[in-house]
């Protein structure tokens, strides 16, 4: 999250036009400036419900790193493995939100947990695909 803020500050600094800005597609520059300042309130009911069943969540600092790599890369497919309830599927198609997202978890009940918070953040259930089971 440090790095991202520095490079929002330095790309703030430059100004409109300017030499940091010239390589930075404009929905990455956007998306940068969304993530300063939503990193904090991003997924909290997803989070709660990420410790209500026993999971760690990812920080909102990291969150805001996945939704700039998905961003950044122009992410058209996503895999996600050991999705536990959606909060990093959440960021990551906050990042990328036509993006196809493949998310994999042993848990059943998780994925349905992530795919009803997918939804109602906005993703077309045909660009979701939840898979049962364990990689390997």
């Amino acid at each position: 999250m440090v790095a991202t803020l520095l490079l929002l500050a330095a790309l703030q600094q430059v100004g409109p036009g300017g030499i940091l800005l010239e390589f930075l597609p404009q929905p990455v520059h956007e998306l940068l400036q969304e993530l300063a300042v939503a990193a904090a309130s991003m997924t909290p009911d997803v989070r709660q419900q990420a410790l209500e069943v026993g999971l760690r969540p990812i920080s909102p600092a990291t969150g805001a790193h996945l939704a700039f790599l998905t961003a950044a890369t122009g992410a058209r497919t996503i895999i996600e493995v050991g999705a536990g309830v959606g909060v990093a599927s959440l960021w990551l198609r906050r990042g990328a939100p036509t993006a196809m997202l493949t998310a994999i978890d042993p848990e059943p009940e998780h994925l349905a947990m992530a795919k009803r918070s997918l939804v109602a953040s906005g993703a077309r259930p045909a660009s979701l695909r939840m898979i049962t089971g364990r990689p390997g």
